[in-house]
C-alpha cells in the first residue's frame, strides 16, 4: 500500500470511479473454464487499455466479480463499453461508484474504502437486484437520476441485440467501416447492414460519444461540496425498473 492519504486537487479530496462488474447468473453462460477464462481476458484488456487512468487495476474480488478504480472519471463509460464488447450486456452487470477515497491508495481495490467504493456497492446492488445492465451512484441525486435513465435506455436497446448484432456493433465500432466488418467475419456488406438496420446502432454511438464529457463534468460538480450534496437532496434517487 502507497504511503500516502487520498489525493487532493485545489484543496478538495480527488474524486474517483470504482467500477464493479459481475456476471448474471453465471452458470448459465456455458463452462465454467471457459467463463473464468474469459473474465481474466477481459481485465487483462481493461489494465493494459486504461492503465494510465487507473489509481488501481482491475481484480477479481469475489466470484465472478470484478473491480478496478479510475482517477480519470471520463474513463469510465469507455470501461463500460470495453466490458460490453467482451460479455454481452446481459450477461453482465456493472456498477459506477463516483467519490472519494477514505483510506491510503493501494495497488490491490480490496485494501481500499471510503464513499467511490461504498457508492459502487450500491449501484451494482441495485443493477443486479433490478436486473439492470449499468447503474450510477455519486453523491448527487441529480446527477444519478441523468445518467441512470441514460443508460436505463442504452441499457434496453443493447439487452435486445442478439449475439450477432452485438458481435457486429463491436467490430463497427473497432474498425470504423462496414466494409471492413464484413470482410472480417468473410460476409456480405449487405448483411451487416442489415443485420444492423433495427439496433439503433447510430444512436447508441451518438449517445455514448458523449458520456465522457458528461462523467468528466462530474469532477468539477460534486467536487463543489456541500452545493453539489444539497441539491442531490431535493429528491429522492427515482426507482430503477428494468424495460
Amino acid at each position: 500500500m502507497r504511503d500516502v492519504g487520498p489525493e487532493r486537487k485545489n484543496g478538495r479530496a480527488s474524486l474517483y470511479a470504482t467500477v464493479t462488474a459481475d456476471l448474471v447468473e453465471s452458470r448459465r453462460l456455458g463452462n465454467r473454464a471457459d467463463v473464468q477464462d474469459k473474465l481474466g481476458r477481459l481485465v487483462r484488456s481493461l489494465n493494459a487499455r486504461f492503465k494510465r487512468s487507473l489509481a488501481a487495476p482491475f481484480m477479481v474480488t469475489l466470484g465472478d466479480e470484478i473491480q478496478g478504480l479510475l482517477h480519470d472519471l471520463e474513463q469510465a463509460p469507455r470501461v463500460v463499453s470495453s466490458i460490453h464488447a467482451i460479455f454481452h450486456p446481459s450477461e453482465i452487470s456493472v456498477g459506477i461508484g463516483i467519490g472519494q477515497i477514505a483510506t491510503k491508495l493501494s495497488q490491490r481495490v480490496t485494501e481500499m474504502d471510503g464513499p467511490a467504493f461504498v457508492n459502487a456497492r450500491g449501484a451494482i446492488g441495485a443493477a443486479k437486484k433490478e436486473r439492470l445492465e449499468v447503474v450510477v451512484r455519486t453523491s448527487d441525486g441529480f446527477a444519478d437520476g441523468v445518467l441512470n435513465a441514460v443508460y436505463l435506455l442504452l441499457g434496453g436497446v443493447e439487452a435486445g441485440w442478439t449475439k450477432p448484432q452485438w458481435e457486429r456493433f463491436n467490430l463497427y465500432k473497432e474498425l470504423g467501416k462496414v466494409e471492413k466488418v464484413a470482410a472480417r467475419l468473410g460476409i456480405s456488406k449487405q448483411s451487416v447492414s442489415k443485420s444492423l438496420r433495427n439496433t439503433l446502432w447510430s444512436r447508441v454511438l451518438t449517445v455514448e460519444s458523449h458520456l465522457p464529457e458528461i462523467f468528466a463534468s462530474l469532477g468539477e460538480s460534486l467536487g463543489k461540496g456541500p452545493a453539489a450534496e444539497s441539491r442531490g437532496a431535493v429528491g429522492a434517487r427515482p426507482k430503477l425498473s428494468p424495460l
